[in-house]
């Protein structure tokens, strides 16, 4: 015995598929600002660490780094 199912596009005709506890509807938090970059370009440059150093601390490509905050 088969068990039929409805299609994706039958259950959801008009609907979103995105929760919508997950997309808030107004702006996000910001979690960083110019200051922060200016904080990495100052101390951390400053105290001698590479790009690379600082891209493998944060989970980055050294290019990466140098783009977010050089």
């Amino acid at each position: 015995m088969v068990a039929s199912y409805p299609s994706n596009a039958d259950e959801h005709a008009g609907r979103s598929s995105v929760k919508a506890g997950l997309t808030p509807k107004g702006p996000g938090r910001q979690v960083e600002n110019h200051d922060d970059g200016a904080f990495v370009r100052r101390v951390l440059r400053g105290c001698g660490y590479s790009w690379a150093e600082i891209g493998s601390r944060f989970g980055i490509t050294r290019q990466a780094a140098r783009q977010r905050w050089g």
